[in-house]
C-alpha cells in the first residue's frame, strides 16, 4: 500500500498494512525537511542505517555524478547489512534502489515551499554548508536565490527529476511511490504515524542540525517575499497542500490510535 492509501477511516489499516511490508526503509531527504532528524531516528530504531552522501571536497565531478556512484557502492553491498538509510536522492536514484531492491519501502517529507526555500537560503550561508562562501557570492539576497530558476520547485525536482509534469500527475505519482509522506509542519503527527509503522512507536528526538541564527542570514519575510516564491515554486505548492489535505483529513482519527494500533 502507499501513501495514496492513507484516507479517513483507514488509518490504522494503513499502519497495518505498512508494518512488516519491506525488508528496509529508504529516506528520500529533501534538504531542509527535518531529515537530518529523522535520519538519526533511523540510526537508533532500524540499524543498521546507511547515510548516502557525498564529499563536497571531491570538485573534480558533480555532486550528481558522485551521488551516482554513492548509489551503487550502496547497491553491492550485502541487502541484509543494512535495514535503513537516507539521502539527498534524485528521482532517478529512487528510481534505481527500487528496481534493485523492490522489497524496499520509500518515505519522504515535504514542507511548505515558503519556509523551505527560507530555510535553505539561511543554511547555506553558514559554514555548516561546505561552500557557503560560493553561495553567498552567487545569491547576496534572498530575492536572488528565489529568482534562479535552478532553485524553483525544489522539492519536485528531487522527486520528479527536471521532465515536465502537471501538478495532477505529480501528485498521482508522489502518492503512487512514496510508502509515507510526512509533513514538517505537521512533524508530531507525521511522526507518530511514521514510527507507529516502522518501528512500533516513540517519542521523536531532539532536533538536529538547526541553522544558527545570524545577523547575516536573518530574513524577513514579507507578504512580497511570500508571493514571490509562491509565484515561482507552484508546482511544489500544489504537491505540498495535496499531502496537506490528506493530514487535514485524517489528523482527528491518527491522534485518537493508541501507540499500539499498528500491532
Amino acid at each position: 500500500m502507499s501513501f495514496g492509501g492513507l484516507v479517513p477511516g483507514q488509518v490504522g489499516a494503513f499502519i497495518r498494512a505498512q508494518r512488516g511490508r519491506y525488508r528496509a526503509w529508504v529516506l528520500h531527504h529533501i534538504p531542509k525537511t527535518a531529515g537530518s532528524s529523522l535520519a538519526d531516528e533511523l540510526a537508533l530504531h532500524l540499524p543498521p542505517y546507511r547515510n548516502l552522501a557525498v564529499d563536497y571536497a571531491e570538485d573534480t565531478e558533480s555532486t550528481v555524478d558522485l551521488m551516482d556512484r554513492a548509489v551503487e557502492r550502496f547497491l553491492a553491498e550485502d541487502p541484509a547489512s543494512w535495514r535503513s538509510a537516507s539521502g539527498h536522492l534524485l528521482a532517478h536514484h529512487v528510481a534505481r534502489i527500487a528496481r534493485a531492491r523492490p522489497d524496499v519501502g520509500f518515505l519522504t517529507f515535504l514542507r511548505h515551499p515558503v519556509a523551505r526555500i527560507v530555510s535553505e537560503y539561511r543554511y547555506c550561508r553558514t559554514d555548516q554548508h561546505p561552500p557557503w562562501k560560493a553561495f553567498i557570492a552567487r545569491y547576496p539576497t534572498i530575492e536572488d536565490f528565489v529568482d534562479d530558476p535552478r532553485e524553483a520547485n525544489k522539492m519536485s525536482l528531487y522527486l520528479f527529476g527536471r521532465g515536465e509534469i502537471t501538478p495532477r500527475e505529480a501528485v498521482a505519482r508522489l502518492f503512487n511511490r512514496y510508502a509515507f509522506i510526512g509533513l514538517q509542519e505537521r512533524y508530531p503527527l507525521s511522526f507518530k504515524l511514521m514510527s507507529m509503522m516502522l518501528w512500533g512507536g516513540s517519542q521523536p528526538l531532539a532536533r538536529t542540525r538547526v541553522t544558527p541564527a545570524r545577523a547575516d542570514n536573518a530574513v524577513e519575510i514579507t507578504p512580497a517575499l511570500q508571493a514571490r516564491i509562491r509565484q515561482r515554486n507552484a508546482l511544489d505548492l500544489a504537491i505540498y497542500d495535496a499531502v496537506a489535505e490528506v493530514y487535514a483529513a485524517i489528523a482527528e482519527e491518527a491522534w485518537a490510535l493508541p501507540a499500539d494500533a499498528g500491532g
